[in-house]
Formats: C-alpha cells, sequence, structure tokens
C-alpha cells in the first residue's frame, strides 16, 4: 500500500458517484486503513461468484405440429434467472470515477484513482460487443467528480480536482476540452440535472472547510452562477431530482458530524426549505427515485463511521417527510443502487463491519412490498463502483475497491441480468 494512498485519503469525499469511507474521525480513520492495508481477519475470502446463468430456451413449436398461424403465442421457454457476467477488463483499474450514458448507448468511464495517483484516462464501454475502447485524455486528473449528461449529448465534468475548472467531453470527437471554473474546488460534491437542463451542483469541501456553496451550470451560455447557500454545509451526501423539478439533498457530513438532516432546492424559485428529519444519521449511503415519486435512501454509516448501516428509509415530498423502510439484510457502506425496469432496486456491493468487509452481495428492493430479496452476488467484491442502467435493462457495474480480496482497483466490469 501506498503512502501516497494514506496522505490522499483526508481529501477524498462522496460525490453522488463515489466516496471514500473513514475520513474525519480519528478512529474510524485508522479502523479503515487497517482494512485497506490488509489487516483483516486471514481467513476472509474474496467476495463470491456469481451462479452460472440459466439459458433462454428455445421458442416452443406450435402443438400436434399444426399450422404456426394458428398457434397462439409462441412458448417463451424457461424462465431465466438473473445473473451477473464477468467481461473483459478496462485498460485500468479505478475507483471513485464517473460512469455515464452517452446518446449512442454506450458508456463513458472516466477518471477516478488507481489507488496510486488521481487518473486523467477515459474508456467507452460498447454494450453490443461488450468491449472497451480508449475515450482520450482528461484536461484535469479528477476522482469523485460530478458528471452529467448535457442535453446537446455532451458530457460536463465538474469538481474532484485541486483546480475548480470543469471540462466536457464531446462524444463525435472523442476528445474533452477545458470548461469554465466553479466558484469552488474540492471533493464531496452532489449534483443532478435540472429539468431546465442546467446541471445543479452543491456543497462539497477542501479537506479542512465543508461548502455551504450552491451553484447551477448553464450549458447555453457555458457558464457557471451561483445560487442561495445550502442550510447546512454537507458532503459525502446524495442529491437526487424529485418528480416535481425539485432536488433533494439528504445526509452526509457537516462541519458537526454526520446529518440526519436534509433540504431542499427549488429552481423556480431559487429558494431551499428544509425536510423533516431522517430515520438515521448516515453517510457514505445510496440513493434513488422510485416510480411511485419517494426517494429510497439505503447503507452508509454513522455514529463517527463505526456504525455500518442495513436500514433504508423513503422520503414522501407530498409530505415532506421521512419514514422508515424494510431494512436490508446487510449492513453496507458506498454500495451502489440501481432503479431497474421492473420497478425494484438492485442494491449491490459495498463495505461491511465484518470480515471480508469489501463485498460482492446483492440485494432487491420491492417498493410494492416494501420488502427485500437476496440476488445473486457479483463475481467480484466491489466498494465505491458505478452502477449503469443500460437501454436492454441490465445495469453495467465498473471498478470498485477490493481492499481485502485482491488489495486493489477492479479492472474487470460485470453486467447484471435481472432474467424474466
Amino acid at each position: 500500500m501506498s503512502s501516497g494512498w494514506r496522505a490522499a485519503l483526508p481529501l477524498l469525499a462522496l460525490t453522488a458517484l463515489g466516496a471514500a469511507a473513514c475520513r474525519d474521525f480519528d478512529a474510524a480513520y485508522n479502523h479503515c486503513l487497517e482494512r485497506i492495508d490488509g489487516g483483516a481477519s486471514p481467513d476472509a475470502g474474496p467476495g463470491g461468484s456469481a451462479p452460472d446463468a440459466g439459458a433462454g430456451g428455445d421458442a416452443g413449436a406450435p402443438p400436434d405440429g399444426g399450422n404456426p398461424a394458428d398457434a397462439g403465442p409462441a412458448d417463451a421457454g424457461p424462465p431465466r434467472p438473473a445473473s451477473w457476467t464477468l467481461l473483459s477488463s478496462e485498460a485500468v483499474g479505478r475507483f471513485f470515477h464517473s460512469a455515464t450514458l452517452l446518446a449512442s448507448g454506450k458508456v463513458l468511464v472516466a477518471g477516478g484513482t488507481d489507488n496510486t495517483v488521481t487518473l486523467d484516462s477515459a474508456e467507452l464501454f460498447d454494450p453490443t460487443n461488450n468491449g472497451w475502447a480508449d475515450a482520450g485524455t482528461l484536461t484535469t486528473p479528477r476522482q469523485e467528480h460530478v458528471a452529467a449528461a448535457l442535453v446537446n449529448g455532451s458530457i460536463l465534468l465538474a469538481s474532484g480536482a485541486a483546480v475548480a475548472a470543469s471540462e466536457f467531453y464531446n462524444p463525435a470527437t472523442s476528445t474533452f476540452d477545458a470548461g469554465p471554473a466553479m466558484a469552488t474546488q474540492g471533493y464531496g460534491f452532489a449534483g443532478t440535472l435540472l429539468p431546465s437542463g442546467e446541471v445543479f451542483v452543491a456543497g462539497g469541501w477542501d479537506g479542512t472547510n465543508v461548502f455551504t456553496v450552491a451553484q447551477r451550470f448553464d450549458a447555453g451560455t457555458l457558464t457557471w452562477s451561483t445560487v442561495p447557500p445550502m442550510p447546512v454545509g454537507r458532503h459525502t451526501f446524495t442529491a437526487t431530482a424529485l418528480p416535481n423539478g425539485n432536488i433533494l439533498l439528504a445526509g452526509g457530513q457537516s462541519a458537526t458530524g454526520i446529518e440526519n438532516t436534509a433540504d431542499v432546492y427549488n429552481p423556480v424559485s431559487n429558494s431551499w426549505r428544509s425536510t423533516g428529519v431522517m430515520t438515521d444519521a448516515r453517510t457514505q449511503h445510496a440513493a434513488v427515485l422510485l416510480p411511485n415519486g419517494k426517494v429510497l435512501v439505503v447503507g452508509g454509516i454513522n455514529t463517527g463511521g463505526a456504525n455500518y448501516l442495513n436500514s433504508a428509509e423513503l422520503y414522501d415530498a407530498t409530505s415532506n417527510t421521512w419514514a422508515a423502510a424494510a431494512p436490508m439484510s446487510t449492513p453496507r457502506s458506498g454500495p451502489s443502487a440501481t432503479l431497474l425496469p421492473s420497478g425494484k432496486v438492485l442494491v449491490a456491493g459495498g463495505e461491511t463491519p465484518n470480515a471480508p468487509y469489501f463485498i460482492a452481495t446483492a440485494e432487491l428492493y420491492d417498493p410494492a412490498t416494501n420488502s427485500w430479496a437476496v440476488t445473486v452476488p457479483m463475481n467480484l467484491a466491489r466498494w465505491f463502483h458505478t452502477a449503469t442502467l443500460l437501454p436492454t435493462g441490465k445495469v453495467l457495474v465498473t471498478g470498485g475497491w477490493d481492499g481485502h480480496g485482491c488489495v486493489c482497483a477492479q479492472s474487470a466490469a460485470e453486467i447484471y441480468d435481472p432474467g424474466n
């Protein structure tokens, strides 16, 4: 383990796309370093492997050799179970990176760290052949940054660097171009698209100061502008676009500790309001908008980074309140959470309080029954990876850190097929 990682660790923080763990709490910081250096139980093995996927089966033939036109719907064959398929590796293993779906259906994977340096490399995943191609070089190395697809098809990359400059990826030329500077620089920002096509980015920290700054990027004028500051400065939080166009900022870490507060930004009135208190203070969690308009928040840590959460909760924008949801089977920080076409939510990977710490397990939340079901595990343990829903309804998972099994940044990607 390089000494550079230890020196850089306090400067890392969560965005909507990734986070570091065990930061500015001394006890948790030391605990995390022990885990990353492989100081866990020697009996802990790597993440489990996914079972083989079942075949989809041939369509049934018409009964009794009759006329196919009279046979009715074809037999769809046996059910296809959920499965994970390990893919070819990227050129570089990475975590704290971004993964953004392009209009072409390809996925841009950019930046991050390989645990030695902050990366300026980028790659394109092509779901038609499950292959990788070089996507050029970022103008600025970045990790834990915000990435957003703009209405013109380009990708905005912002924050996650020692400089305030943003940049754009042009899919037509596969090049990166420097963009305008933000009001602040550092890590731990969270951001999302607004209905207007602007990009909203807020919070963050520089390793010492937690920011209340909130900003909007106008793709038409290529300018950043500040908006009224957040009621509570926070980093390592989530930002979720609500059906009414507002943005929910939940949890995270402020200057005083891990937050159980949340705030809502209204881009029309350019104003803030606070929500009810969350059921748990949490940071390094995941959040996803459900089809019913509620926001599911899962996992994370609290109590100075020492308590890993299996709890989940739901935000109701209509009543502006939080309510407990059924807990996950496994406590986990730094997982991914992805809404599937079925309306269920896939939660995968993360870190747990027990060996082997970094995990490959996955589970599904069903909002119709407020229940969880274990699904097949990933092939590799991953922590602060990315999960991207593809147009096919499958989920591409890239990168992530396994600080106990391989003690590496994962380079092999995998795809989750929810089956039928």
